[in-house]
């Protein structure tokens, strides 16, 4: 049987890290495969660490993420679906297309089309957006010391990037579950348990 693939979603600040920690032990008696994004193999770490340390056209970031993702969803999301694993991914798709597509203005159909494989190969059975406004994110990022090259966009790139989650989940949403990011850390974990509990008894 094949595996559950979830991906998890939000805007910088919005409670997504805290909440990533809580579900991998929610899962924890499954034989569970977790990965980030960029990230999950040696070489997508080293594209990761140019991503967040180099400053690059949208074009070339919107690339890179794009082969980052291949080559994680060749070498470890598919073959662990395969074996009946759940996969639960920090970040996939949708970040690019919120980020790239809306934040640096490149547009869904570039987004799409650059990561045609993707889209045709791999994709979550569910997606958790985190829902949460910038200006409430930058509230709370005020305590965060050091902030990485896209974490310290304007508040206008925030915005798009935000306005993007919102156009994913009316365009998929028999994929993608909002959850609201605001409240105390468990009453938004209440809130994702519902739907990986829903998705669990489907896939049972």
């Amino acid at each position: 049987m094949r595996g559950i693939f979830i991906s998890v979603e939000g805007t910088d600040g919005s409670g997504k890290s805290t909440q990533l920690e809580l579900i991998k032990d929610y899962f924890k008696s499954d034989n569970l495969v977790f990965v980030r994004e960029p990230g999950g193999t040696k070489l997508c770490e080293k594209i990761r660490d140019i991503i967040i340390n180099n400053d690059m056209c949208p074009e070339s970031e919107a690339l890179l993420y794009a082969a980052s993702r291949a080559e994680l969803a060749n070498k470890v999301i598919m073959p662990a679906l395969k074996s009946g694993k759940t996969v639960i991914c920090d970040r996939y798709i949708d970040s690019s297309i919120a980020y790239q597509g809306y934040g640096r203005k490149m547009g869904i159909e570039k987004i799409i089309e650059i990561n045609s494989f993707v889209f045709n190969n791999c994709m979550p059975d569910m997606t958790l957006f985190f829902d949460i406004t910038p200006e409430e994110c930058i509230l709370r990022k005020k305590e965060q010391k050091e902030l990485d090259r896209i974490e310290s966009e304007s508040l206008d790139f925030h915005k798009r990037v935000y306005k993007g989650y919102l156009d994913i989940c009316y365009k998929y949403p028999s994929r993608v579950r909002s959850i609201n990011a605001v409240g105390t850390v468990n009453e938004v974990f209440e809130r994702v348990k519902s739907q990986i509990d829903l998705l669990r008894c489907k896939n049972a």
